[in-house]
């Protein structure tokens, strides 16, 4: 069993997983559906993972669906014993259907069953004993089966997968064959007042009586559809008054593709229309439209442009595995928690230069959506790591209003309505030993000096993997850099020691502060200096304040504090200092499921470290902040807190 520590630092959730392996591509005895394959499994002491990929077949044209059975299950091919379905990611936990819109389309999905024994070998894959569906039979789970004997793609599927091509929208059809490729009607009811209400429930039973699956008005309870062209927008006007309605204009509008079919008529409802009004108006609307006669067929339903890759994320991950990347390139995921926002999964990537977006997996609207689409279009700014992006919203449109910074292990999203998402970096994960090719991105942290002769500290994280460390703000001018070295780390502890080495620097200057050994209780005021979010923020230290919540972090981890002191990437390797402005602490994360719930290891660890150097520097031992107040210790305290940059 091997154990591995994955920590998403800065702004991020500590995940400690325990390992069984992984097998890609598994072998087995036999399987129901042809055109259903097993690409991966997964196997932690926490959950057995094993992701599919289907292939709409020729049926397509009749309408090919797919959805996952809710009493799926996984047994032991020779005990029996089932285990079972727990999530399905990206495809419908039945009655619900994900549909196909061409022959060849392809949908891959996950699903996540109990935790397998780790004497398991074989297993059966059972979605329905009786009827059957995607069943497979004698998985072997041996890792000697794993057909990963090659890992690199050829550099010509490479140069392939980085060609974008166009796919243009369909053309715009006869209001027909439009009908007979949508199923829901959603009526605009911006005009539901007064008299124009019985027009409007005219309207809506007319919708019913056309053959719509379901016909609803446009409000705060609207749920977009898995297939935005399988919608219409449907508006009425009119000009009236208590007696008569006359000249209405009835518009059919696709959501998506942004089609119209307009209509009008000039006959007049009278009086009737209070009393009968589903006569006298619908017989105005029978007079435009008649009825929607044909049943729906996929075939018909429009299709959105786009523009696609033959990236997906086993590639992507191949051949980082094989060819590196550099600091920003790899795959990111959303962190939203609302039903309706979408969770993406998206790929940095970067093309002749230029950085995109490259779906993955994760939107609401999947039937318009294909993994290894283009989903943003990143155009850099003066600012590094600040991008503006041509995103790609739900319907395909394109929006210039969208901006992008990127932290170490993350990105932060910034929508035109000043809504703010944050990507976690998933691969290449902290524990991921793959080689970065060389790169001009830097990321950035906090550090503080220990000693006048250039010793700082920082967290393990932050200088792990650079090719390069660079210290700015020494002495307060952050105008200048100067080069810095790894002379000892502590990888458990997330903690490292670095010294400047560079010819230029003199000294770093009496150290105000003292590393305290002490231990603080829950509810002791702190407070925090850093370099966080720099691109948006600039480069001016920034304090936080809060108190100690917990003695322990997360999941009881005796090494760290909880604190409420708000922190964001770039904080992590700061100083949390007590009332006294002694240093206590070292900010290393946030918790993100949480509110308030930040982490940073007790300066303890760090005087251990301190300790093991070959020749540790004198440490501080009297105070030159204590007793002043807060304003008056961070004039000086921030003189020792700087920003480490790292290649």
């Amino acid at each position: 069993m091997i154990r591995t520590l994955t920590i998403i630092f800065g702004l991020c959730l500590i995940i400690v997983k325990t390992s069984f392996g992984q097998i890609t591509n598994p072998s087995f005895s036999s399987r129901e559906v042809s055109y259903c394959d097993i690409t991966k499994i997964e196997r932690t002491s926490y959950n057995t993972t094993i992701y599919f990929k289907f292939t709409a077949p020729s049926t397509y044209l009749s309408g090919v669906w797919v959805c996952a059975g809710s009493n799926f299950f996984i047994r032991d091919t020779y005990s029996k014993t089932k285990y079972k379905l727990t999530k399905a990611n990206n495809i419908p936990i039945c009655p619900s259907k994900h549909n196909f819109q061409y022959q060849g389309q392809t949908l891959e999905f996950n699903l996540v069953f109990e935790p397998l024994p780790s004497s398991t070998t074989k297993i059966d894959i059972i979605e329905d004993e009786i009827n059957g569906g995607f069943n497979f039979f004698g998985v072997n789970l041996s890792t000697s089966s794993n057909n990963n004997s090659s890992t690199t793609i050829p550099s010509s599927t490479t140069a392939e997968c980085d060609k974008i091509n166009y796919i243009s929208k369909s053309s715009k059809p006869d209001f027909k064959t439009m009908l007979a490729g949508v199923k829901y009607a959603v009526i605009i009811n911006r005009a539901k007042i007064n008299g124009h209400v019985p027009a409007y429930n005219a309207l809506y039973e007319y919708l019913q009586g056309m053959g719509f699956e379901s016909v609803e008005y446009l409000g705060k309870n609207y749920v977009q559809p898995r297939n935005l062209c399988e919608e219409v927008l449907v508006d009425i006007g009119f000009q009236y008054d208590l007696e008569k309605f006359y000249n209405i204009t009835m518009t059919f509008a696709n959501m998506a593709t942004g089609y119209t079919w307009k209509f009008s008529t000039s006959k007049i409802a009278r009086d009737g229309l209070y009393y009968d009004p589903k006569y006298n108006f619908g017989q105005a609307l029978r007079d435009m439209y008649g009825y929607k006669k044909n049943d729906f067929s996929s075939y018909y339903t429009m299709k959105l442009a786009s523009k696609q890759t033959c990236w997906t994320e086993s590639k992507l991950k191949t051949y980082i595995q094989s060819n590196g990347c550099d600091k920003i390139e790899g795959i990111y995921e959303n962190t939203a928690s609302s039903d309706k926002m979408a969770k993406y999964k998206v790929a940095v990537r970067k093309i002749n230069g230029t950085y995109y977006l490259i779906y993955l997996s994760g939107a609401n609207n999947t039937g318009n959506w294909t993994e290894g689409e283009i989903k943003a279009t990143l155009e850099p700014t003066a600012t590094p790591l600040f991008y503006k992006a041509k995103w790609v919203m739900a319907d395909k449109s394109e929006n210039s209003n969208y901006y992008l910074t990127f932290e170490q292990g993350l990105f932060n999203l910034l929508s035109d309505d000043n809504e703010k998402q944050l990507y976690i970096k998933m691969f290449p994960s902290s524990t991921d030993n793959f080689s970065n090719t060389p790169s001009d991105i830097a990321g950035s942290g906090t550090g503080f000096a220990i000693s006048s002769n250039g010793f700082i500290v920082t967290n393990h994280h932050v200088t792990n993997g650079a090719t390069s460390i660079n210290v700015r703000g020494i002495n307060g001018d952050f105008s200048k850099t100067y080069n810095a070295k790894v002379v000892i780390e502590d990888k458990n502890n997330d903690l490292v020691i670095i010294k400047i080495d560079d010819s230029n620097f003199s000294s770093l200057g009496i150290i105000p502060y003292v590393i305290s050994n002490n231990s603080l209780d829950v509810g002791s005021s702190v407070f925090v200096l850093g370099y966080p979010l720099r691109a948006t923020m600039g480069d001016e230290v920034k304090l936080t304040n809060g108190i100690i919540s917990s003695k322990s972090g997360f999941q009881g981890d005796v090494t760290s504090y909880q604190i409420t002191a708000p922190v964001q990437p770039g904080n992590s390797g700061g100083p949390m200092f007590d009332e006294k402005g002694n240093i206590i602490a070292i900010i290393n994360a946030k918790h993100i499921g949480a509110e308030n719930a930040s982490y940073a290891i007790k300066s303890s660890y760090l005087i251990n470290l301190i300790d093991l150097l070959n020749t540790p520097p004198k440490l501080q031992t009297v105070s030159t902040v204590a007793g002043k107040p807060l304003t008056e210790q961070v004039k000086i305290l921030r003189k020792f807190t700087y920003i480490i940059e790292v290649n």
